[in-house]
């Protein structure tokens, strides 16, 4: 069997589909979620990614989701919350918090933080 960039045609890149939406995040309207919180939302059959803007020391009340989320912060420090359990979570950290799991997030410090949300189904769900 030939190695990937032999010229091996099972090998070669496939085309992206004609539906395939790609944009820019400046290209999704901007939303308040809650005091302090903005997002843009990019949501395709049954997964949403999230765009989160989470203003310094904000305290936004807690969620709960039907979704299974992985959150990524992508700049500054957040706080995830589960009734008495807190972690902190840096750039470059992420955490998953299963669906139906209540929970909250704030930015620690003198500034905004940014996460990226990726919400699907639970693996327990039909597909």
């Amino acid at each position: 069997m030939a190695r990937t960039g032999e010229g091996n045609e099972e090998d070669a890149p496939k085309p992206f589909p004609a539906t395939a939406r790609i944009a820019p995040w400046s290209r999704f309207e901007e939303a308040a979620l809650d005091a302090g919180v903005r997002r843009r939302l990019f949501s395709e059959n049954r997964a949403m990614i999230v765009l989160c803007l989470v203003a310094a020391d904000t305290f936004p009340p807690a969620r709960v989701n039907d979704l299974d989320e992985i959150t990524t912060v992508l700049e500054g420090m957040v706080e995830i919350r589960r009734g008495a359990v807190v972690v902190t979570l840096d750039p470059g950290q992420s955490i998953r918090i299963p669906a139906g799991t209540p929970h909250s997030v704030r930015a620690c410090g003198a500034r905004q933080a940014e996460v990226l949300n990726v919400f699907f189904p639970p693996a327990s769900s039909p597909r």
